[in-house]
């Protein structure tokens, strides 16, 4: 079977890394609950380059999980930094993820790279915040819950690891 590929007859650029996660293969999502920045180290890249980057998530996760990045300019400054939305690690817990750049030089044909593969890993117990009873004594903080007397309570988290709009807890 033969397909036609962007990068026929053309070595394909060298994967991007991620800045926040040290790893090559495993993203934990505790590295990047705050910021997600592609790094494009290719030194084939000029500074009429235009690059774009893309997130592809689990289909399952819809749109929620994959993105495409609109082509910048490449300019001077390496490596290149390309900031995703932090969110998408969300939507692809537990789930395997591709990361490639495409290079547009002119007229040229748009050259994609050697994808960076990771499995997002899931959020360990530990980096869960516990849950409070507000109405227990120390606020839920201490050692014991009493429920005797507590007719209704207030549960409550106060803060949600890489919580974002369309999420179910």
């Amino acid at each position: 079977m033969t397909a036609n590929s962007p990068n026929a007859n053309v070595a394909a650029p060298p994967p991007p890394t991620l800045q926040e996660n040290p790893s090559t293969f495993l993203l934990d999502p505790q590295n990047v609950r705050n910021t997600l920045t592609v790094e494009v180290t290719d030194p084939t890249l000029q500074s009429g380059d235009s690059v774009s980057v893309t997130f592809t998530g689990d289909p399952a996760t819809g749109s929620n999980g994959s993105h495409t990045t609109s082509a910048v300019g490449v300019g001077t400054v390496r490596p290149m930094l390309i900031r995703l939305p932090f969110t998408l690690t969300t939507f692809n817990l537990g789930q395997t993820v591709t990361v490639t750049y495409t290079i547009t030089r002119g007229n040229a044909a748009p050259v994609t790279s050697d994808p960076l593969v990771l499995y997002v890993l899931t959020l360990a117990q530990r980096d869960l915040p516990r849950a409070l009873i507000t109405e227990a004594d120390q606020l839920g903080e201490g050692r014991f819950l009493n429920l005797d007397g507590l007719g209704s309570f207030t549960l409550r988290i106060n803060a949600w690891t890489l919580s974002t709009r369309g999420q179910f807890l």
